[in-house]
């Protein structure tokens, strides 16, 4: 039973204060859903904040009803090959998760012991959808079973491109759509790790439109080495989708090198830094390991003692020109 708790607490992305880090699972092989044996499993780095689940084409997953008392949180399942419920399985999802069929993907069933459920709503009922194939989703725009899967969805809002650059001192956004249905506003996100987004600013959408629109923010407040955008688009019922991420080095120095050797993080700051800089690393979950101060320009080595193998985050500032974190692991 630990195990299994275990592989389901993986599959829903690790929670810290300082990050959190969400993972793609692929299958490899036929198996089941709760054996990691199943799976390949990656960081995923299009910013999007869930658990992305890939069935691929020709192997077959099982879910069996040891998954029935652990919700799977926030997650994306893109089935490509096939998804086997057996008796008396329930597979819980949160409100804002979806289950795609792609190509010939299917799902397969054969009683009402067998559920699919996003949010409080059943999305797939084996007595009714039985073997569900054809290309279609599920997610909270959906209806019920046997209507819980529809081909018909229209996209909220169709990006076709979203461009970061520098201009002066500043870095300029722009983002180009297509079209948009009952688009509410777009939140623009910064993050100085690539893995932390905050909000800085909230640019009004067309609601609905056919007409290709352009939008653009000047960010004048982006400090230190690197910079990473992503877009929030949110509709008028509160549904949220993320555009991909963008990054590019905002200030006047280059990235420090950061790499691990046996148990020591070594740092090397570009020669154009003229201060004392500051190197924290912490832990995934804020705690802090070690911290040191060096001269301008120099190098360090810093042990990390006997830590846990695991996820690791220095930060490198000199609260003037630099600002830069890097995500290791070890």
């Amino acid at each position: 039973m630990k195990r299994i708790i275990l592989i389901l607490l993986m599959m829903t992305g690790a929670v810290g204060a300082f990050s959190q880090t969400y993972y793609v699972y692929t299958s490899k092989q036929n198996g089941n859903w709760n054996d990691m044996n199943t799976w390949n499993s990656a960081p995923r780095t299009d910013g999007v904040p869930k658990t992305k689940v890939v069935l691929s084409p020709g192997y077959m997953v099982t879910v069996d009803n040891n998954v029935n008392s652990f919700p799977l949180g926030n997650a994306d399942i893109i089935i490509m090959g096939t998804l086997r419920m057996t008796n008396n399985t329930i597979l819980n999802l949160s409100q804002t998760s979806s289950v795609e069929l792609v190509n010939a993907g299917r799902i397969n069933g054969a009683n009402n012991t067998q559920r699919i459920v996003i949010g409080s709503v059943i999305k797939y009922d084996g007595s009714k959808d039985f073997n569900k194939t054809g290309a279609s989703v599920a997610n909270q725009a959906t209806s019920f079973s046997p209507n819980g899967f529809t081909s018909n969805l229209v996209l909220p809002v169709k990006l076709i491109s979203f461009t970061a650059f520098k201009a002066s001192n500043d870095v300029q956004l722009k983002w180009v759509t297509a079209s948009e249905v009952s688009n509410d506003y777009f939140a623009v996100e910064r993050s100085y790790d690539g893995t932390f987004f905050t909000t800085i600013a909230t640019i009004n959408g067309s609601a609905t439109t056919n007409v290709q629109t352009t939008y653009s923010y000047n960010d004048n407040t982006a400090i230190g080495t690197i910079a990473y955008y992503r877009l929030k688009q949110v509709d008028t019922k509160g549904t949220s989708s993320y555009s991909e991420v963008r990054s590019l080095i905002v200030g006047k120095v280059q990235p420090a090198q950061v790499y691990m050797a046996d148990n020591l993080v070594k740092v090397k700051l570009p020669q154009n830094v003229t201060t004392k800089t500051n190197i924290t690393i912490m832990t995934a979950n804020g705690q802090v390991v070690t911290r040191k101060v060096i001269a301008e320009g120099k190098s360090a080595s810093l042990s990390i003692g006997t830590q846990v193998p695991g996820v690791l985050f220095v930060n490198i500032t000199d609260n003037k020109q630099m600002n830069q974190t890097v995500r290791l692991m070890f």
